[in-house]
């Protein structure tokens, strides 16, 4: 989902009101589109393409330290090993093979090859060596940051489907599977490079997509000014958010409301591309 780094910490400055200030942060957030926050209003005017919202995850996290710097390079093109597709081609190949309250497990089926063995559990275990790549590139360039690496929230109930999840309920219950794979792999990517990993998927239970007002996460169909589909909402931005700052503070934080507020001054504006 996401990679925050933070360089030049010190020791953390007393609580006050809803931040927790880490003297000095200078912070850069990395992601795909689940960490840019792509049709979260308002969409950032730097970076054309990536989809890039004043309200993703990144934003609160910065307000939430009170960083000195932050510099969001997260984009909705991002492909490392390309975690997007391995869910996108689940929910977009697998939303019109039958009704959501329909029996059995045809999304499954129709990624399990002729020996049995299915494809999506075996691409989300292969991810794991992408990502310690990647992850090594991060401590290469950084050598001295302290890095998160995030991972996804659930994107499916426990038990049960809706007509915003467009799967059965077995298909439901498999695809969450494939996510906790998933999870584990990026998890045990960050642990090899000396990165910090932190699950979101615990507290995002109740907010998947079949939530209603509590969904986190947004369903089959795209919500212009609210989310993707699929991804995050601005409340599961800031949700997500407040379990990231507390990871890298240890600091327990109240519930965030209203927009992001990085601290003034500390915005670093990407570098326009070429013409």
């Amino acid at each position: 989902m996401g990679c925050t780094v933070d360089e030049g910490a010190g020791p953390p400055a007393p609580v006050a009101d809803k931040t927790v200030g880490l003297v000095g942060v200078d912070y850069v957030a990395l992601g795909d589109s689940f960490s840019s926050g792509a049709l979260i209003p308002l969409m950032r005017n730097d970076a054309s393409g990536c989809f890039r919202s004043s309200n993703n995850y990144p934003a609160y996290v910065a307000e939430l330290l009170d960083v000195a710097t932050y510099r969001d390079a997260t984009c909705a093109g991002a492909t490392t090993a390309d975690l997007v597709g391995l869910f996108g081609s689940i929910i977009g190949g697998c939303s019109g093979l039958a009704s959501w309250d329909s029996p059995g497990s045809p999304c499954r089926a129709s990624f399990t090859e002729a020996n049995g063995v299915d494809t999506k559990a075996r691409d989300a275990r292969r991810i794991r060596g992408e990502l310690t790549r990647a992850f090594a590139g991060v401590r290469d360039a950084a050598p001295g940051a302290d890095v998160l690496v995030v991972g996804y929230p659930l994107l499916m109930p426990e038990r049960g489907s809706c007509a915003a999840a467009g799967l059965t309920a077995a298909d439901a219950v498999w695809a969450s599977r494939i996510g906790v794979l998933l999870n584990r792999s990026i998890e045990r990517a960050a642990v090899a490079n000396g990165a910090t990993f932190v699950d979101v998927s615990r507290a995002s239970r109740g907010h998947d997509v079949c939530a209603g007002p509590d969904a986190w996460v947004n369903g089959r169909r795209d919500r212009p000014e609210r989310a993707l589909s699929f991804h995050p909402f601005q409340e599961g931005m800031a949700g997500i958010a407040r379990i990231v700052a507390e990871a890298a503070t240890g600091e327990k934080l109240p519930r965030l409301t209203g927009d992001a507020e990085p601290p003034d001054g500390s915005i670093v504006r990407a570098t326009p591309l070429p013409s």
